[in-house]
This record gives C-alpha cells, structure tokens and sequence, in this order.
C-alpha cells in the first residue's frame, strides 16, 4: 500500500509516549545511518514555543522542542523539507501533546517528495 499526503509520500508515521527529559531518537539506515534526535525543554523566559535545529553527532541533527507544554498539541502546519533520503526529498510533519505529569505523546510522518537531481 502507498499513502500520500497531497504529491507527498508517506515513508514512516506512528506515535511515540516519550519518557520525560528523555530524548526521542529517529534512526535511519540508508544509505549510511544519520539520526534526528527530539529534544523538549522548558525555558520560562521564552514567550510560547519554539524549535531550534541543530547538528548531531557526525551525521545527523537534533531538533530542540521549546515550551512545547500544551496538552491540546502544538504542531507545524505545512510538512517541513528536512533533507533527503534515498535520492528524494524528506519531509516531517509532527505533532506533540504533553501530559500533566510529564512526558510527551508524539504524531510523527516523514514524507518522501520529488526525487532529487545527482542524488
């Protein structure tokens, strides 16, 4: 079965409970193996949410999840490009609940686009 997700198509999605001040590690296999690591913290002199990127280790990157505290979800609107993946595009689309006592409840889809030119 392939989803797509208007000209976009679905590589991986599911949900995650993730263990509070833990990080959530997305590995990937191909070619050669990268990670993208989720991190939440709380900064009370940031006004709302935010996510910062960052390199990870040698090969990877780590996204930042900033005051990402609503028990409602704060997620992006539009899939974001976040590189590529076997010659295409990658794409991720995520939401993120937080419960009362910690710990968070992650919706996640990497998307694959266009394929990409020398890639």
């Amino acid at each position: 079965m392939k989803i797509l997700v208007g000209n976009l198509e679905n590589f991986e999605s599911g949900t995650i409970i993730g263990v509070e001040n833990q990080p959530i590690d997305f590995v990937f296999d191909a070619p050669t193996e990268f990670i993208v690591r989720f991190v939440f913290s709380n900064d009370p002199s940031e006004s709302g949410f935010k996510v910062n990127v960052k390199p990870y280790l040698a090969k990877g990157a780590q996204l930042d999840f900033i005051n990402y505290n609503n028990s409602l979800g704060i997620g992006n609107l539009e899939p974001f490009k976040f590189g590529h993946l076997n010659g295409r595009e990658l794409y991720l689309s995520y939401r993120i609940y937080s419960f009362e006592k910690g710990g968070k409840l992650v919706h996640y889809s990497w998307l694959l686009g266009n394929k990409i030119a020398n890639g």
